[in-house]
């Protein structure tokens, strides 16, 4: 018994070890962290913007002088404005998601009103990693028993890109990754004990929970209760598979019921074009196939490996290292283990891979891989079983092999601290637009795009640093020199020209700038000063 204690006290502590470094990572990478992508700053408008839903949608900075300061109220919340849940609820309805992720967003920043920071986001998906990490062990160790295996799955996930990448997107995919774990869990247990109503409410509210977080988690939801449904109905437990399915059932009622703007982002609608091209994407086979090879295949190999492929040295190493030991210990029987259920594993693993096959389906053109992040746990315990289940064909020494698994992973770990591997850094564009914006630091921004866009949004952390800035669309924009007589020009004026023609049917940059360079009497000529997000920038001087 004694043995039995200190053994689950070494595999906790050296749980807390492995969590400490994943979350130190976390932290070098978010120092580093200078720009956004622009649903990033969607989450902070969307969360505590009280008079819009979208800069664009706001007069008050169109057509006017405004100044960086006057772009800040969008992403921050204001002296009054705390927990105003209404506002973060009305906002939500305006674009194309569940709001429990806002909520709890704006819930952080309103600890720091009149505030505006990438760690309120950051730090939220922190609390997030560690209570997933948490949930994932509590899940490896009912399978694996109180062994080195029930840290491999925590090893695997945490030592992987797409960890990091959802930990440091400030977007509501670590929220629903905590979900599926945990939906994954509660069903591991119901299944192995005997059903009642308590499990059934338990499934329940984590359905509605994760599905009010993101509806793509309904797709997992929904394959998970398939499979349970079937379970039941294999062993004609017809009592438990009405009671169960209602629950799951209602789950989803119920998130229409208390966010009736679901069915109208689901569908689409003419504010959500997302909507639109899933719904058409249901009846397209055309690109399904390379949808799945694209963020199934080819993002999930780039998301697991992308520390690994930097420290090969190592890796060889470690992979030599461990065989030798494994060898030279051979066999030996690891107490306290428990027999995982393959059927179980194999069920997930169908589970996932069908949840992937129907993402890439509805979401077409929009078959992003961060759709996917919430399965990337449950995917690391797949591939840890698979190693457990490779081990057991061996006549090597187990303890070694699941140890030689965790170096692995643990150097894969070290090489994103190290290289900074990860997509939502943004170092380039930190640079180019740290330019534009010093460009601007004694010069009026003139943006010039084509009404109300994603436009200004895109360039947000550019804007919010201009002390005079100018917002207007060439159609309405009238005579530019009555524009800049209000504004020191002595230094030339910097102009931001909407010219992308994929997303927003932009304007030629040239063009417009000869246009106004002609109509002038202030601005003689004008030079291109590069690029920023959806824009070109120029220079025009006297």
């Amino acid at each position: 018994m004694n043995d039995i204690l200190k053994k689950k006290t070494w595999l906790v502590s050296f749980f807390f070890l492995l969590l400490i470094l994943q979350i130190f990572v976390i932290l070098h990478l978010g120092r580093a962290k200078q720009e956004y992508h622009i649903d990033e700053i969607y989450s902070y408008i969307l969360s505590n913007s009280y008079d819009a839903d979208r800069i664009a949608n706001d007069s008050t900075v169109w057509n006017q002088w405004v100044t960086g300061e006057d772009f800040e109220k969008f992403v921050a919340v204001r002296t009054g404005e705390q927990f105003a849940y209404e506002k973060t609820y009305y906002n939500n309805t305006l674009d194309a998601h569940p709001p429990l992720y806002y909520y709890c967003l704006h819930t952080v920043c309103s600890f720091f009103p009149e505030q505006f920071s990438k760690w309120f986001g950051i730090g939220l998906n922190i609390l997030l990693f560690i209570i997933t990490e948490y949930l994932l062990f509590r899940l490896s160790r009912k399978i694996f028993g109180n062994t080195i295996w029930a840290l491999l799955p925590v090893c695997i996930y945490g030592g992987t890109n797409v960890a990091y990448n959802t930990a440091l997107y400030i977007r509501m995919y670590m929220l629903s990754a905590m979900f599926t774990v945990l939906l994954a869990d509660v069903h591991y247990e119901m299944l192995k004990k005997s059903f009642s109503l308590n499990w059934g409410i338990t499934c329940f509210l984590v359905t509605f929970l994760g599905t009010f977080t993101h509806y793509y988690f309904a797709v997992f939801a929904f394959f998970t209760a398939v499979f349970t449904c079937l379970y039941y109905a294999f062993h004609k437990q017809w009592k438990e598979f009405l009671q169960y399915g209602l629950c799951m059932l209602g789950a989803v009622g119920a998130v229409f019921y208390a966010y009736p703007a679901a069915v109208k982002q689901i569908t689409g609608s003419a504010t959500n074009d997302i909507g639109n091209k899933v719904r058409n994407n249901l009846f397209d086979f055309s690109a399904w196939g390379k949808s799945i090879m694209t963020i199934g295949y080819y993002d999930l190999k780039k998301g697991l490996t992308g520390g690994l492929a930097r420290v090969k040295p190592a890796l060889a190493a470690a992979g030599i290292l461990t065989l030798v030991t494994s060898v030279w210990k051979r066999k030996e029987k690891e107490e306290n283990e428990v027999k995982p259920d393959n059927r179980m594993i194999v069920s997930l693993f169908c589970i996932l891979f069908l949840v992937t096959a129907a993402i890439a389906k509805v979401s077409g053109q929009y078959a992003y891989f961060r759709y996917l992040y919430n399965l990337m746990p449950l995917l690391a315990l797949v591939i840890a079983w698979v190693v457990y289940s490779c081990a057991q064909l061996l006549p090597l020494n187990k303890k070694v092999i699941a140890a030689g698994a965790c170096v692995f992973w643990l150097f894969g770990t070290f090489g994103i601290y190290r290289y900074n591997v990860n997509a939502f850094l943004y170092p380039d564009r930190y640079e180019n637009n740290q330019r534009i914006a010093d460009l601007c630091k004694d010069r009026p921004l003139i943006v010039i795009n084509n009404g109300k866009t994603y436009h200004p949004t895109a360039n947000f952390t550019i804007l919010e640093q201009c002390e005079n800035v100018y917002m207007t669309s060439f159609e309405k924009m009238g005579n530019i020199d009555d524009i800049l007589n209000d504004v020191n020009t002595d230094n030339g004026t910097v102009f931001m020209i909407l010219t992308d023609q994929d997303w927003l049917n932009g304007l030629d940059g040239q063009e417009v700038m000869e246009k106004l360079i002609s109509g002038s009497e202030i601005l003689n000529t004008y030079k291109d000063e590069g690029s920023c997000v959806f824009s070109e920038v120029y220079l025009a001087v006297k």
